[in-house]
């Protein structure tokens, strides 16, 4: 695998994915029934445990910009933008606050944002983490040796005995999974969002190439597919020029229990209206979409 997210930690799809997957998962482990038992989390690309982040990369983009308008002010308290949903505060406090300075310390991979939900509501985490990447499987056995999670070294499969007792499923794939390139294509990927399946979230990003003189989105059959099927969705944008690089945002699927999808919009939309990204609910009618903040 030649993708290495170490690159990537802390952009703007870590910013979106990281929200959304605070905002279920808080709210999910609110509830009574969850109270009471290990919480069965899975990640089919689960990456490493926290990714150092390094001068010069995407994470300026994400969380930096986040973390300068704390800065700014000189004082979280001052720093309305970042307060008013419980879930954005949750985020800030958790992992922008109390760092002078970003260059070269960590920020968490999913895995260990679960970990720190679970901790903080007394819930038992039970991991089963994916990855073919020596370095990320590394990464993940070092930050969870010795605890009773599972580490697997081969690709995760839709059947497998773990994810169909799940009781939340991310998937995350490194790239735009629109045919097989060593890895799962897209007619694999749905398979894991069966309708008997309870909570997961899907994070993927929306990308274009270009063809005759004309930029087309490589996403876009996906994410008609998805909405096809009944599962709720939004896409983020944060780059208007989509002539000029690939990645211009990215885009969630998910289907959770009680309100947390709720959360989790509201979430987002929290923080796209700070930070002046589009957010956009696709409907299946020739793949129009209604504004978010129309609604």
């Amino acid at each position: 695998m030649t993708y290495n997210h170490n690159d990537k930690a802390g952009n703007q799809g870590d910013v979106i994915k990281h929200l959304a997957l605070i905002a279920a998962i808080d709210t999910l482990l609110g509830m009574k029934a969850y109270k009471s038992k290990p919480f069965r989390y899975c990640d089919t690309f689960a990456g490493y445990s926290s990714s150092q982040l390094i001068c010069g990369k995407e994470w300026k983009e994400g969380i930096g910009r986040l973390y300068s308008r704390i800065n700014a002010t000189k004082n979280m308290a001052l720093c309305t933008e970042l307060s008013g949903n419980p879930h954005v505060e949750l985020y800030r406090d958790l992992y922008l606050t109390g760092r002078p300075n970003f260059v070269g310390k960590s920020y968490p991979g999913s895995s260990l944002i679960v970990h720190d939900l679970c901790v903080r509501h007394g819930v038992v985490p039970r991991f089963s983490l994916w990855d073919t990447s020596p370095a990320a499987i590394e990464s993940l056995m070092t930050t969870y040796k010795g605890s009773n999670h599972s580490i697997f070294t081969h690709p995760a499969k839709h059947d497998d005995g773990n994810i169909r007792n799940a009781d939340f499923v991310l998937i995350d794939p490194p790239m735009a999974p629109i045919k097989r390139r060593g890895g799962l294509c897209w007619g694999e990927m749905i398979q894991f969002m069966s309708p008997q399946r309870g909570n997961f979230l899907f994070w993927l990003p929306i990308d274009f190439r270009k063809s005759k003189g004309k930029m087309i989105e490589n996403t876009r059959e996906q994410r008609e597919d998805a909405v096809s099927k009944g599962l709720s969705a939004l896409q983020v944008r944060w780059k208007k020029n989509e002539n000029s690089i690939k990645t211009v945002g990215c885009q969630l699927f998910y289907r959770f229990e009680g309100s947390a999808h709720l959360a989790l919009e509201a979430a987002v939309k929290h923080i796209c209206d700070m930070l002046d990204w589009r957010v956009d609910v696709p409907r299946l009618d020739k793949d129009q979409s209604r504004s978010f903040t129309n609604d």
